[in-house]
């Protein structure tokens, strides 16, 4: 039996302690199956691939030739049928369900999916908009939209199992969900004039659409209560970053070209219904932060330390 020092930030160690206790273990037990689960699964993963890798397509092909080119029994044909059809709703069902578990999750880096949703009203969801974004700061490169005229899109099977496919397709890291509908289906500028209300869509006029809630004369709209962590540096403190950061080439070479840069991405997730918040970082505090994971200061924990912050900031206020 070996021992090993462990260290864990302090959100982290919270939570296993909350968790073991749960499971009615001690954290030093809850440690151990975590990492045997982990091996399991990577060994797993090592094990499917190495008998896929001994497979033979032209095998298959021979073995498919020697089976009779014949119609199924008509009773057969139809059980079948009805557990597929059963079988391809479950999937969808359980499409909607896995990408709100996504959401749950936090930040696990990119890519990111943005998931928002738009309708007539409040209430009657008829359009689904899903953006992917695959670097921090980056803009949305890849945008997909669905519609409904008959049914709410955030419960449409169909839709919902589209939506899982584009975003496995583009290997997601995190989700984010918008909680309400954000607003009018149609595109100002595209659909209606530039600066004025929805002719078809009289529900948000003089709306914010992030509550719903009407807004009075000379009042500001209001923000979103879900929003994504941006992390935002300081002048002064740039170079440092750029030291500092294992992939420090990537970054603008001047603090402006980087405010400008940020400043784009930020609209760019507002388009697609991804409220993204604005989080102060101190550099220094970002290095010991991701020291104390043993990790390095790249894209993803840039991203993953704006992400607890924000969610601490917000922990503070709601208690």
């Amino acid at each position: 039996m070996s021992t090993v020092s462990l260290r864990l930030p302090n959100y982290l160690h919270d939570k296993v302690r909350e968790l073991a206790q749960q499971e009615n273990v001690s954290i030093n037990q809850f440690i151990v199956l975590a990492v045997a689960e982990k091996i399991s699964a990577l060994v797993t993963e090592d094990y499917l691939v190495e008998r896929a890798s001994r497979g033979s397509r032209d095998k298959f092909e021979r073995a498919m030739a020697q089976v009779a080119d014949m119609e199924p029994l008509a009773h057969d044909a139809s059980s079948r049928q009805g557990t597929s059809t059963k079988r391809r709703r479950h999937r969808a069902r359980d499409a909607g369900s896995s990408l709100r578990k996504r959401t749950q999750r936090g930040f696990r880096g990119y890519p990111l999916a943005t998931v928002a949703y738009y309708g007539p009203d409040d209430k009657f969801a008829s359009k689904v908009a899903v953006g992917i974004i695959l670097e921090e700061d980056g803009k949305v490169a890849f945008l997909e939209r669905w519609f409904s005229q008959d049914q709410d899109v955030r419960t449409d099977p169909t839709i919902n199992q589209e939506i899982a496919e584009f975003v496995d397709r583009h290997q997601v890291k995190s989700v984010g969900i918008a909680d309400r509908i954000i607003g009018c289906p149609h595109e100002e500028g595209k659909d209606y004039p530039l600066g004025e209300s929805c002719p078809q869509c009289p529900y948000w006029a003089n709306r914010d659409r992030w509550t719903g809630e009407l807004i009075e004369e000379n009042q500001e709209p209001s923000t979103v209560t879900t929003a994504t962590g941006v992390g935002w540096y300081r002048a002064e403190q740039w170079e440092r970053l750029r030291e500092i950061s294992a992939d420090g080439e990537k970054l603008e070479e001047t603090y402006k070209d980087w405010v400008t840069s940020a400043e784009k991405s930020l609209r760019e997730m507002r388009k697609v219904g991804l409220y993204a918040k604005k989080v102060e970082v101190d550099v220094e505090e970002l290095l010991a932060w991701c020291r104390a994971q043993g990790r390095d200061v790249d894209s993803e924990a840039r991203a993953q330390y704006a992400a607890v912050m924000l969610r601490q900031r917000y922990e503070e206020h709601s208690s």
